[in-house]
């Protein structure tokens, strides 16, 4: 019979004994033998060394799979918990009771974050059914958001543009491109999505930028 002590990986070879099975005792033909020799007891190995080290790399494994579980916005809550947040609410966006419950952006720490913005301008209007105007106004009206903030189009690190008409697509890219002359794009998503908050809004785009 062989044992097997998993936690060190290491054998015991022990004397076989043959059962008889009707009976659960050693069968007869055997006595002669097992008479001479007590019965093998199924002992545990000792611990030792090795088991230690085999337990503490368990332990280290699962604390790395809940921390990878963690998102990064929990490890990072107490740090952000002491920065002050600052509401941006640039002069000229739409203000007041007849305004949605949102602010235009949020600023914390050296991190900025702008909401959805649609393409309402200064007078609150809107360009129905003309793409190109209001893709200009609401590349614009986060120019401004930005400037409020601190900052500008090469400090964002991630945008999120949604088109409610697929064929908006290239035009939206050549106007986009151009606020960045340089060539150095933020991470973007594009979704093409059924509708947006106003049957009239052709898209939204809302961004991430880090203060320098």
């Amino acid at each position: 019979m062989k044992i097997v002590d998993y936690r060190q990986n290491t054998y015991k070879l022990l004397p076989a004994v043959i059962f008889d099975t009707n009976s659960n005792r050693p069968a007869r033909r055997r006595n002669h033998v097992d008479k001479h020799r007590p019965t093998p007891t199924l002992e545990p190995l000792p611990y030792g060394k090795r088991g230690k080290q085999m337990d503490d790399g368990r332990r280290n494994m699962i604390a790395g799979l809940v921390a990878a579980a963690i998102p990064a916005t929990a490890i990072a809550k107490d740090s952000a918990s002491a920065q002050p947040l600052e509401f941006i609410h640039p002069g000229g966006l739409q203000k007041g009771s007849a305004a949605p419950p949102y602010s235009p952006a949020v600023k914390v720490g050296n991190l900025v974050f702008v909401s959805g913005t649609p393409a309402f301008n200064t007078d609150g209007k809107l360009a129905v059914g003309n793409f190109t105007a209001q893709m200009m106004q609401v590349m614009a009206n986060i120019t401004n958001i930005l400037a409020a903030a601190g900052t500008n189009w090469s400090r964002v690190v991630k945008t999120n543009v949604c088109l409610t008409r697929r064929e908006d697509f290239a035009e939206m890219n050549r106007i986009y491109a151009s606020h960045f002359p340089d060539g150095k794009y933020p991470a973007r998503t594009t979704l093409i999505v059924y509708s947006l908050p106003s049957p009239d809004f052709l898209l939204e785009i809302e961004c991430m930028a880090i203060l320098e």
